[in-house]
Parts: structure tokens; C-alpha cells; sequence
């Protein structure tokens, strides 16, 4: 979670009045509400039970959530919280009308903002004295300053030293996120920087965070870090799956290139599920899906990849794949990262959902090109644009893909948009 920076002119009292004003206005003619829910008990009334939102009052509604959200002293209530309280705010605005309920809201939710020091255990990286490390302070184990070690705040090796942190809010946990955020930033342009260092070696660089953490009013915490590891026993079901799956034959030393493409999917993807973060995660797997069903050719490799994506699943008899998924994943993540931008936050679920998919499309591939007796990659590829149901997905894409899509149809050559548009005889 980003830092949370309050503006001189608080913007949840702005969002909340806003969204007053507009639940006080009358609807425009023939405007349908586009949500409804129930007012709370001690609200209702017999002749008003539910109250119906707009399209303009429902998006100032999600708005002002999102506002309260952002901002460190009503960071202590979650996400079902919010919604109950300025649901709440919204009913009294619009069945009590004279009265600002802004004030109220904010005497009832909001909390002091609090500022204390975050402390994270710092594994594989001894210090003998403090060091400053942008924001972050790097002090020995044994420093007064760090509180001494109990309960899951641990120091003992191969914790080297702590990292402390200066954080604000009203929310233990997510101010620990915040710390370890900016401890994490240190750490790695600790690990750059000392690279520099001509007798220094890659391996003695791989010191990080511990997953416990500890603040200056003597409160621990822990969270199992992304590369936390868990035991799992071979046994029972897990072999008879496994040992079924396709992937499962693949030889170490592949005997065609057909064979070499899968392999070198199967690297990527298996990186894939070993990255800790998301974002490195989720490029991974797109490597995996360009060595299954990329083309060195192709100049626009995004809708060129979501649409072969989309005819495999239709190949092997497992229904259509809407491919516009792929293709913003892939134009934003991918093409981003590659290309020197700021790639979008992604969450681990969506990292997995890909993940997943990215698996299922390897299978796929070996299911479809064991079947037609495939030794080459290129064949399998040209299998599938010239499948018999592609001037169906074409079309489709066409109607009801949008304008990314038409650009990309239009920009084909004659000669391919034929080859991928003919029908079979």
C-alpha cells in the first residue's frame, strides 16, 4: 500500500460533502438507480426502508470510499467498515436534509495520527555502528534504541542488523507495510550500490528483510514474506495428478524444436512461481506464452498473442478463451517493463490467475501438437491461424473487440488477414 499524504484541505471532507450534495438533488428525468440497499434499522422508517442510488450519486458514493481510504486517520477501519459508514453518511444525508453530516462523520471515524519508529530485523547484513540509508536507519542488533527480542521479533543470526523506519497512521499493520516498503527500497539500493565494490561478491548481496516486526511502544508483528516456503508430502492423490499431467513427459534433453519451445516455457513459467513479487512474476509467464505461441515476426506481439491464446483452448476442445485479457495484461505489464515504463500494480491473485493460465496453455500445447504429431513450434502456430474456426474469432473481434482490435485486423497484410480470415473447403 502507497504512502497516504493528507492535503491541508482534507479531501475526505470534500468527497463526503460532495456526495451529500448530489444524494440532496433530485434525480434527472427518466434516471433509473442503478443500485439499492437497505437503510439501517435505526433510520428506517415505515414509509422509507431502502434508498436507491443513481449513476451520479452511486459513483460520488464509491468516491468518497475511496477518498476515506487514502487518508491515515480512518485507516484503522477496513474496507467492509467503510462501506457500512458512509453508506450510513449517505442515508442520513439524504433523510435528514438540513443537517451537515460531514462533521459528525469525521468526530465519529476519525482517529490521531500517530508517529512512532517501525523496526524490521535485516537478514544476512551485519552493521557494527548506525548508518542512514535514504530514509531508513541501519543500526546493530544489540542498539538501545531496538527493542529487545520477544514473542516473534527475533534477532538472533542470521539476523545481521535492524532496519528503522519512521511511520505515521491509526493502522499497526499497515504502517508496518509502509515500513517494510521503505525498508525494502533501502535494502535494494543498498544491494547496487555496494556492488561497486570490486571485492565484493553477488552472493554476499542477497541480504533481506525478516518477516517479523517491531515498533517503539514495544507492539510485534509478523507476516510470511512472499518467499516463505511450506512443507508439502508427495503422496496420495498429488502423484496420481501429476504423474497424468503432459508436462510430466517432457524430457530434459528435448528430441525436436517443438519439444525445445516447451521446455524453454516451462523454465520461464517455473520462474514464474518462484518470483516473489507479482510484477516479475507475471513477466515470466508472458515469456512462457511468447515461446508457446510467439512469432519473431510479428510487430504487434500483444492481440498477435491473445488471439492464438484464444484458438488453443478452442483447439483442444476446451471452448473459447476471451482474449482481451491477455492483451492489456500484456500491452500494459509486459510492454512496459520491457520498454523503460512504469508498469501497473499487480496483485498476487491476479499474478496466479495468469499463472494458471499460462500452465493450462503449456498443457494445451503439448496436448494439441502430441496429437498432430507437431516437431516444430512454427507448425503448431500456423495450425492455429489457419484453424478453421479463426474467421469466426476474426469476426467476432471485429464486431465486438473494440477499437484495439479493429486496429489491429486493419493493420494486417491482405495476405494474412486472408490466410487467417479463409474458410475451409
Amino acid at each position: 500500500m502507497s504512502n497516504c499524504i493528507m492535503s491541508s484541505k482534507s479531501t475526505t471532507e470534500t468527497a463526503l460533502g460532495k456526495l451529500q450534495t448530489i444524494v440532496r438533488q433530485p434525480s434527472p428525468p427518466g434516471e433509473r438507480a442503478v443500485r439499492q440497499r437497505n437503510v439501517p434499522d435505526d433510520l428506517a422508517t415505515d414509509a422509507i426502508k431502502g434508498l436507491g442510488l443513481d449513476r451520479q450519486e452511486h459513483e460520488a458514493f464509491e468516491k468518497a470510499k475511496a477518498v476515506v481510504l487514502t487518508e491515515l486517520r480512518f485507516e484503522h477501519l477496513d474496507d467492509k467498515e467503510v462501506d457500512k459508514a458512509v453508506w450510513r453518511f449517505t442515508c442520513q444525508a439524504a433523510l435528514n436534509r438540513k443537517t451537515d453530516h460531514v462533521p459528525a462523520f469525521v468526530n465519529e471515524h476519525a482517529r490521531p495520527v500517530r508517529k512512532t519508529t517501525c523496526f524490521i530485523p535485516v537478514e544476512y547484513l551485519k552493521v557494527i555502528e548506525k548508518h542512514d540509508v535514504g530514509d531508513v536507519r541501519l543500526l546493530p542488533t544489540d542498539a538501545a534504541e531496538v527493542p529487545e527480542a520477544q514473542h516473534w521479533f527475533k534477532l538472533d543470526p542470521p539476523v545481521g542488523c535492524v532496519a528503522a523506519v519512521a511511520v505515521s497512521g491509526t493502522n499497526y499493520k499497515l504502517m508496518a507495510d509502509r515500513g517494510r516498503e521503505s525498508a525494502e527500497h533501502a535494502i535494494r539500493c543498498l544491494r547496487v550500490a555496494m556492488r561497486a565494490h570490486h571485492l565484493i561478491q553477488h552472493r554476499q548481496l542477497r541480504f533481506q528483510l525478516g518477516e517479523s516486526y517491531a515498533f517503539s511502544e514495544n507492539l510485534t508483528g509478523w507476516a510470511t514474506g512472499p518467499g516463505t516456503a511450506w512443507d508439502i508430502t508427495y503422496t496420495g492423490d498429488i502423484v496420481e495428478v501429476a504423474t497424468t499431467q503432459p508436462v510430466f513427459s517432457l524430457s530434459s534433453k528435448p528430441r525436436n524444436h517443438f519439444e525445445r519451445k516447451a521446455n524453454l516455457a516451462l523454465k520461464w513459467i517455473d520462474r514464474g512461481m518462484m518470483a516473489t513479487e507479482p510484477v516479475v512474476a507475471l513477466l515470466y509467464y508472458f515469456f512462457a506464452l511468447e515461446a508457446l505461441l510467439g512469432d519473431t515476426s510479428a510487430k504487434l506481439k500483444a492481440p498477435m498473442l491473445a488471439q492464438r491464446r484464444a484458438m488453443l483452448a478452442t483447439a483442444v476442445g476446451e471452448g473459447f478463451k476471451h482474449p482481451t485479457e491477455t492483451y492489456f495484461l500484456y500491452e500494459q505489464v509486459r510492454s512496459a517493463a520491457v520498454h523503460g515504463s512504469d508498469a501497473p500494480d499487480i496483485s498476487e491473485d491476479l499474478a496466479h490467475e495468469v499463472g494458471f493460465d499460462v500452465r493450462r496453455a503449456l498443457k494445451q500445447y503439448l496436448q494439441f501438437g502430441g496429437v498432430q504429431n507437431f516437431t516444430k513450434q512454427s507448425q503448431l502456430v500456423m495450425a492455429l491461424d489457419e484453424h478453421p474456426q479463426h474467421p469466426e474469432l476474426i469476426e467476432w473481434l471485429r464486431q465486438n473487440g473494440g477499437p484495439v482490435w479493429i486496429d489491429y485486423i486493419d493493420s494486417l497484410s491482405d495476405r494474412s488477414l486472408a490466410r487467417l480470415s479463409r474458410k475451409p473447403r
